[in-house]
């Protein structure tokens, strides 16, 4: 099982260099020329179903449909997590030469005009709770991006990676909604939105956190707490959480109650709490 392992993995792994970290993303239809060309890219109902359309056909249609492969941030930000976690199992010098390429390319892609370094996806977002345009910052994005950013410095100790990396806890201090809560708040997915979405909020208590353990201040602190209170005190008695507060995100999956735990775990690592 363990030569399977490998072997599958080396395979996805040249793949992946092989197309220079470019690909498609499950909710990348709307960047279809096609579809633009079509006109069809200003009605919210059209945006959706054109989405589900290329998520759920069985069959590819993003050649047809002209849909260019591109660098995905929060894809490059996941790559650059896997070369950190290869280098300190194998400190080779060709992934010390992706990270440094990895980690630079994802300082290029920057959301500019907020107050700290954020990152968004590179397509437009219909979800049924909100459009998000090409680049609009999440703090989901962000939080996996700056916390590569962190591993990143930690093996190559180039201050640069780490300088931004921290400034992303002034984009989820002043640029998020707040939810107030009974106790605490639930921070919103993304400056323009205010939903209540448990994993986003915990996402962003985590890399706070985290900076936290670097810079000491204790806003950061008192801010991560507050939205991990709010998000453990939703939590079901069977231990699950459903997704979100709005009526239409109410199911419940493992993975997104998995990044819940995980981050909870990351914020007792980091706080001490």
């Amino acid at each position: 099982m363990r030569i399977e392992n490998t072997k599958s993995f080396k395979k996805l792994k040249d793949y992946c260099e092989v197309e220079g970290f470019k690909g498609w993303d499950p909710y990348d239809g709307l960047n279809s020329k096609v579809f633009k060309a079509l006109c069809m890219d200003k009605v919210e109902f059209f945006r959706l179903a054109w989405i589900q359309l290329f998520k759920r056909n069985p069959l590819n249609l993003r050649m047809m449909m002209m849909v260019p492969k591109e660098y995905n941030p929060k894809g490059l930000g996941l790559f650059l997590m896997g070369y950190c976690n290869l280098y300190k199992a194998d400190p080779k010098a060709e992934y010390l030469e992706k990270i440094d390429f990895l980690a630079n390319k994802l300082i290029e892609f920057k959301t500019p005009g907020f107050s700290g370094a954020c990152w968004g996806y590179n397509f437009d977002w219909q979800s049924r709770a909100f459009f998000l345009p090409k680049g609009t910052p999440t703090v989901v994005a962000t939080s996996f991006i700056a916390s590569s950013l962190i591993d990143a410095y930690a093996i190559t100790k180039n201050t640069a990676y780490l300088e931004v990396a921290l400034t992303s806890a002034d984009f989820i201090m002043n640029d998020l909604h707040r939810t107030p809560k009974t106790e605490g708040f639930i921070f919103s997915y993304s400056p323009f939105d205010e939903t209540c979405v448990y994993n986003a909020s915990l996402l962003g208590s985590r890399l706070l956190t985290r900076i936290y353990s670097y810079t000491k201040e204790e806003a950061l602190l008192e801010a991560a707490r507050s939205s991990v209170v709010a998000c453990t005190n939703a939590q079901r008695e069977d231990g699950a959480w459903i997704y979100g507060e709005l009526a239409l995100q109410s199911w419940v999956d493992s993975f997104h109650t998995g990044y819940n735990l995980e981050c909870i775990h990351e914020y007792q690592r980091y706080s001490g709490d």
